[in-house]
């Protein structure tokens, strides 16, 4: 019997359950207080340059911040709680489509704002759209079930739930690193260094607020030197609904109002919003690992990957990157179960959260037919589910049909995109081909020098940081950032740094364990794209990984668990993972406060020092909770261990 089956067996819900129900619950209410509070007390500016002590205001603040969060997670979490309520067989019982009906509502109701900007105000329209989201739900909680949400998912939504808090934790906080960019004004990018791609998405949410096309002149303004084709709609209208629906007032101009901690434009509410699709992640890590493995392995995955420094870094930059490895994640459970229509059409809402979706495209398909040939005989049946056996048997003519399928999906949503923006389609892509060191066509010289420092600045740990000390894409804009400062930004795009230095041993190890047992579908899986985008990639030469690997980097966290957890394994090697997953948290605490202390200090200004202190206990809470989860889930009673002797012998 599953846990799933155990869980219904039970009339009366245990306390866990219970717990969960009342936080659904609290969440709703914060949901309907969010679309309550906006109408009765819109947000409005404040004065912070007086540097005064405004206790007032600030608990304004964390009251505005702590309503926005929960509202968010009820928006993106209840209407898949409300379809697995209706339907609860089918994709939508796999955690790695819980948030995807939210996701997919809010950008609906967005477009359809924004398409209505001209005949009502967006924020009406948008706030009567999400109204009918907390109703439905607390509709389910009254009628509460254990198997709307297991008990192994209510541990992967506690980790999503704290790799957000950690998000927050660190937008709140006023101080940021040296050199920050648009730091003092709500966009802050909450690092140093030239990239503004964390406020892009946010340049919808102004299309939308006053109903302008995106190639007005105006329009045409936000995205210059690109254009609105060129950067997916779907985050920044999934966050901007939510936004107009709390009655914010972005203005036609760039969002550089002076910071204050909840904003009158939204920007605090938009930064919510994107960090929770980015924190999906780990549902989509979950939710791909349990397709293949039992549910307490699946946990431990989900730990894994919600521990990772990148992960957390993605999470709070506010680009959608990590959000369209989420939808990637959930394609590949979805080719798994054998539904390659509804696996295109993920994959193209991806493509539309940002267009890196299209580097793993080829993987996943090419990952499917290596396992319909050779199935997962890589898996002890310690750890495997019982539903791995969905891979299905062996075809090549099957596969074919199934890549089709979803090329179809893939290729409908992808013309539609073409069709809503006909007369503007450039491709300003393409000259990264030809490009070294962000220099268009190039001489062949430098173009191979260009790649090989690109590769050895994705793998070799902290070269960015000393060789190519002088990059402007890893130094304040026109001049050099603190030495520190480039120390920290090496967890964005090295690898092997990216994992975590502390669980680089055990990394390296569970990877190479995995692709001994698995080397076609290792190949297929990392080797492919990631030499596919060394070749095409001549923009800088920073480090990959954060230039379009992200869904590829969750695979190959989960392959590397494998290797080193799901296997058969020593005492000795499950102590070492557990260990070094788990201390992990130290590099994220470096990461996150670190070279901010370094270089401007723990705390601000009097008018800021009380959400400081909130923003760092809640940071401290959030690391501390996520350490416990990821111990208790690497546990031996928990994923097993095997005598290397007794190994041997059997």
């Amino acid at each position: 019997m599953t846990e799933r089956d155990r869980s219904t067996t039970h009339p009366h819900p245990d306390r866990p359950t219970r717990a969960f129900r009342w936080a659904t619950l609290a969440t709703t209410i914060l949901a309907l207080a969010f679309l309550g509070l906006g109408v009765v007390d819109p947000p409005r500016a404040h004065d912070t340059t007086g540097g005064g002590f405004a206790p007032a205001t600030s608990a304004m603040w964390i009251v505005r911040i702590v309503i926005a969060a929960g509202a968010g997670v009820c928006f993106l979490l209840g209407p898949g709680i409300v379809w697995r309520r209706i339907r609860p067989r089918g994709l939508i019982s796999n955690t790695a489509f819980l948030w995807i009906p939210g996701a997919v509502y809010l950008f609906v109701a967005g477009l359809v704002a924004w398409g209505l900007a001209h005949y009502g105000d967006p924020a009406i329209t948008t706030a009567l759209l999400l109204l009918p989201v907390p109703v439905a739900v607390l509709v389910c909680v009254r009628q509460w079930t254990p198997h709307l949400v297991p008990t192994q998912e209510r541990t992967a939504i506690a980790l999503f739930l704290l790799v957000f808090s950690v998000g927050v934790g660190v937008s709140v906080w006023s101080q940021g690193p040296e050199g920050e960019l648009y730091g003092g004004t709500i966009s802050r990018t909450l690092e140093a260094g030239p990239r503004s791609d964390s406020r892009i998405s946010y340049h919808v949410i102004e299309l939308l607020a006053h109903g302008d096309s995106p190639y007005s002149a105006i329009g045409a303004s936000y995205y210059a030197p690109y254009n609105f084709y060129a950067r997916g709609p779907l985050a920044g209208l999934g966050a901007g609904a939510v936004v107009m629906a709390g009655h914010a007032s972005p203005e036609r101009a760039a969002p550089e109002a002076p910071w204050e901690p909840f904003d009158r434009q939204g920007f605090m509410t938009y930064r919510i919003m994107m960090m929770l699709m980015n924190a999906t992640a780990v549902l989509a890590a979950f939710g791909l690992a349990s397709t293949f493995l039992r549910p307490r392995f699946a946990v431990a995955a989900a730990a894994l990957v919600a521990l990772s420094p990148f992960v957390v870094y993605q999470t709070y930059f506010t680009w959608p990157k990590l959000l369209a490895a989420s939808y990637t994640l959930a394609a590949a459970v979805a080719l798994v179960r054998r539904r390659p229509l509804v696996a295109g059409l993920l994959l193209g809402l991806g493509y539309l959260a940002h267009p890196s979706t299209l580097f793993a495209v080829p993987s996943l398909l090419l990952a499917l037919l290596v396992l319909r040939q050779q199935g997962v005989p890589l898996l002890s049946s310690s750890s495997m589910e019982g539903g791995a056996a969905c891979v299905g048997p062996p075809g090549f003519v099957r596969w074919c049909r199934d890549a089709v399928v979803a090329a179809i999906g893939l290729g409908a949503v992808y013309y539609a995109w073409q069709l809503a923006n006909a007369g503007h389609v450039v491709n300003y892509f393409s000259d990264y081909l030809s490009s070294a060191y962000g220099h268009i066509h190039a001489s062949p010289h430098d173009w191979v020098n260009s790649r090989l420092d690109l590769t050895a600045n994705t793998f070799v740990p902290f070269r960015q940081a000393f060789t190519d000390a002088h990059d402007r894409f890893t130094n304040v804009v026109g001049g050099r950032s603190p030495f520190l400062v480039r120390v920290g930004e090496q967890w964005r795009g090295t690898v092997t740094v990216a994992v975590g230095l502390i669980y680089l041993p055990m990394f390296v190890y569970g990877f190479v364990r995995f692709a001994r047992r698995a080397w076609l579908l290792a190949v297929v899986m990392f080797l492919l794209p990631v030499l596919s985008l060394i070749v095409f990639w001549g923009a800088n030469t920073t480090g990959l990984l954060q230039e379009g690997l992200h869904a590829t980097f969750l695979l190959a966290l989960l392959a590397s668990f494998v290797g080193h957890t799901a296997l058969p394994h020593s005492r000795v090697v499950g102590r070492w993972v557990r260990v070094s997953a788990t201390a992990r948290i130290v590099e994220i605490a470096f990461i996150v406060g670190g070279p901010t202390i370094a270089t401007t200090g723990l705390l601000g200004g009097g008018v800021f020092r009380v959400t400081d202190v909130f923003a760092l206990a809640l940071l401290v809470a959030s690391g501390v909770s996520l350490v416990v989860i990821s111990w208790r889930a690497f546990a031996p009673d928990r994923v097993g261990t095997v005598d290397v002797a007794t190994a041997s012998r059997s």
